[in-house]
């Protein structure tokens, strides 16, 4: 979606995107009940409401912590909020910044994140002992 030139590519890249978006948030709560586990195993106590808590917190200060960088973002590049009726020229600089928040830095963060994932130990290399086994 970064270089859209017609408004109908936006339909599919919206739906794939919407795809995406939906394993990002998905795919982290099907993980924990396995770590809770694990974490039981290893420690003899169970501490979902630590674990959960934590995990939403955590959720929630990076995206009020992304939503801060834009907003910086946006306001160095020259995004001006202040004009009433929408009918404001948007500088290129702007356009560039939304193009790189919305493109170029979650792509640049899923591809640092297949690290840690590709080293979580569950999967069919190791594959998964229950705790109640």
């Amino acid at each position: 979606l970064i270089f859209v030139r017609r408004v109908i590519w936006l339909y599919p890249g919206s739906i794939v995107l919407g795809v995406g978006i939906g394993a990002i948030f998905l795919i982290p709560f099907a993980m924990v009940p396995e770590i809770i586990d694990r974490d039981e195993k290893a420690i003899g106590c169970r501490r979902e409401g630590v674990y959960y808590g934590l995990f939403v917190f955590l959720q929630k200060m990076a995206t009020s912590v992304g939503l801060a960088i834009g907003s910086v973002s946006l306001g160095l590049a020259g995004l001006d909020t202040t004009v009433e009726g929408g009918d404001q020229d948007v500088s290129t600089a702007v356009i560039i910044v939304l193009r790189l928040m919305a493109g170029v830095f979650p792509a640049l963060l899923f591809i640092f994140s297949l690290f840690p994932m590709f080293l979580y130990p569950y999967g069919k290399r190791n594959p998964r002992h229950s705790v109640f086994s």
